[in-house]
């Protein structure tokens, strides 16, 4: 045979994430992120599945980094942020009255949704597409939850950390 198949580097891995809002009844759900060649990123949690495009999945993981860098520098009463950047999402740092750092990173992406997935491919301003919102926040006591329109999840900041790293991991395949 003289065809050469080119196959499709393939990203995955998975984690059991501690849900950070019932984190006192051990309360755990997987999480599995995937990639396969130019097809976008593919996050599981618990039993939604969710796709991003490319740019889409970057910026959520740079926004996940900023909030285990909030969470981060509260225990050291220290604000640490991610060098200065462009974001498809609108960031926020709020100091409270009793001096922690709070994030909030929103933003609306171009939407597609079926029964078995919510797919984001990107920012558009056409009036009449379908837009969804994406937000990641920070959370009492150091966690953070990942917000998809009607659907929320939360998490520790280690958690956080581990998504933010294998979403970057997932993208470059």
């Amino acid at each position: 045979m003289s065809k050469v198949e080119m196959q499709t580097a393939v990203f995955f891995t998975e984690h059991e994430f501690t849900c950070w809002r019932e984190r006192e009844c051990n309360d755990v759900y997987p999480c599995q992120v995937s990639s396969q060649g130019s097809n976008g990123v593919t996050l599981r949690l618990d039993d939604t599945t969710i796709r991003f495009a490319k740019g889409v999945a970057q910026e959520v993981a740079r926004c996940l980094k900023d909030a285990f860098l909030v969470n981060f520098g509260n225990t050291v009463n220290v604000l640490f942020t991610s060098g200065k950047r462009e974001s498809k999402l609108e960031r926020v740092f709020r100091k409270d009255v009793a001096g922690r750092w709070h994030y909030k990173a929103n933003g609306r992406f171009k939407c597609r949704q079926t029964e078995s997935e919510i797919y984001f491919s990107k920012i558009t301003k056409v009036p009449g597409d379908p837009m969804e919102e994406i937000g990641i926040y920070t959370v009492e006591d150091g966690g953070v939850e990942l917000v998809f329109g009607y659907i929320g999840y939360s998490f520790s900041m280690l958690d956080a950390s581990w998504l933010a790293e294998n979403l970057m991991k997932a993208n470059q395949v």
